[in-house]
């Protein structure tokens, strides 16, 4: 939800929506999410009650959802093991498998029985690859984002459907990075498959650029 909100918002600064549509868009699909999905606004409402768990305001405390107390103790257990693993992590896969229990349970929010995964990308990338790996992993983000949103600009005026097909894939990019905070890489496959059709994008437009800038002989 907060990704596609974030979405809407970059479409209308982009100016690929007007105001009216993004809004139209916010209030109907609140509206069917209301009408056919109340059990979704009541886990969001839990997460309130995370106030008195991260600030301890009062003596009052709440128990937030299960869900999101199990995503805390996880991603707090991914910054800890990448603490005791700065340079290189604990090896790629080796988090879920041999320190999430452990490290979750120090965090004494939740008992962890399970071997999960961090629940969000970055910081599970940290705990096992290290600043070494998480740098990896944002300069495919920037390097490739980068080229789309340079073609974006160069074919906005003389060819936009060109352009729009730059905004296609940095938009696709820009969703799955930000849903990246709540979800970890389980399903890698389509990651690497829309970095793959992203950087090929990057590549087949700018061909199409020195084609058009290459003087006639």
């Amino acid at each position: 939800m907060l990704t596609g909100v974030v979405l809407l918002g970059m479409m209308a600064c982009m100016r690929l929506l007007k105001l009216r549509h993004v809004l139209a868009s916010v209030l109907s699909v609140s509206v069917l999410v209301a009408a056919f999905a109340p059990a979704v606004i009541a886990r969001m409402a839990t997460l309130e009650h995370l106030n008195s768990l991260l600030f301890k305001k009062d003596y009052t405390y709440r128990a937030p959802d299960s869900s999101a107390l199990h995503r805390y103790a996880l991603n707090a257990a991914t910054w800890h093991v990448f603490l005791d693993h700065p340079v290189f992590g604990v090896g790629p896969g080796h988090f879920a498998e041999y320190y999430s229990t452990a490290y979750a349970n120090r965090v004494g929010l939740i008992e962890t029985t399970k071997k999960y995964k961090g629940h969000n990308l970055y910081l599970e990338t940290l705990a096992e690859t290290g600043v070494v790996g998480l740098a990896c992993l944002v300069a495919i983000f920037f390097v490739i984002m980068r080229g789309l949103w340079k073609e974006r600009r160069y074919w906005m005026q003389s060819h936009p459907e060109i352009a729009s097909w730059a905004t296609a894939f940095f938009l696709c990019l820009c969703a799955y990075a930000i849903s990246a905070v709540f979800a970890h890489l389980s399903y890698q496959r389509y990651f690497w498959v829309l970095v793959a059709l992203s950087s090929a994008a990057v590549r087949i437009i700018h061909s199409m650029r020195e084609e058009q800038e290459m003087p006639f002989l």
